[in-house]
């Protein structure tokens, strides 16, 4: 997927450095440890995901990235009505993984706890089966008609389906839309995509996910 990428990028005529340490950033340029410039008028950084630096201030057992260290039933640990998930936890799977900061993942867990607190509600014996995260696979949009992914991630141990073109772009517009209707309903979900489709030649062509 990242070889695929790369290759649209470049037909876009974007260039892209890999293995490079950023040691400056000036007004108009950026230099690596090796001493090149690039030239610069906007610079947007992107250093992966860090939970806010408040909830280290909570008085809650917390990982080196502000995450709340959590047990398998996503129970923030010595705290029995506290629950986090999504880029707020840091959740160790069996084989000693961290379970990835991704919408999936807080999807999942979202779906977890939300089973988790019905059964309290309904006086039913809480689950003994913790959290397990399942990779459904990754979708990249890069640009408004061409998309890359590798979907079934959890299915297939050895390798995944790899997609491309205007099905991957199905994909990943699909995806979108069902995240809206589990968080916004039907309705605003159809209004948000009306929205949208109207206004698209507003919007960012290049986005990655």
């Amino acid at each position: 997927m990242s070889s695929a990428a790369l290759r649209l990028l470049e037909e876009r005529h974007i260039k892209v450095v890999n293995n490079c340490k950023v040691v400056e950033i000036s007004p108009k340029q950026v230099e690596d440890a090796n001493g090149v410039r690039y030239k610069a008028d906007l610079c947007v950084w992107a250093a992966g995901i860090k939970a806010p630096s408040w909830l280290a201030e909570l008085g809650l057992p917390v990982n080196r990235n502000n995450q709340l260290e959590v047990q398998g039933d996503l129970r923030v640990k010595g705290q029995a009505d506290i629950f986090s998930l999504g880029d707020c936890a840091a959740c160790i799977q069996p084989d000693g993984s961290i379970v990835p900061p991704r919408a999936q993942s807080a999807h999942q867990q979202a779906d977890y706890i939300y089973k988790t607190l019905l059964n309290e509600e309904r006086g039913k014996t809480p689950s003994s089966k913790p959290y397990l995260y399942k990779d459904h696979g990754s979708l990249v949009s890069l640009g408004s008609r061409s998309s890359v992914g590798s979907l079934m991630g959890g299915l297939f141990k050895a390798s995944s389906m790899f997609v491309e073109g205007f099905f991957a772009r199905s994909m990943y517009a699909s995806l979108h839309l069902m995240h809206h209707y589990a968080v916004l309903g039907g309705l605003k979900t159809f209004l948000l995509a009306v929205a949208r489709f109207l206004v698209k030649r507003a919007t960012p062509l290049v986005k990655l996910h």
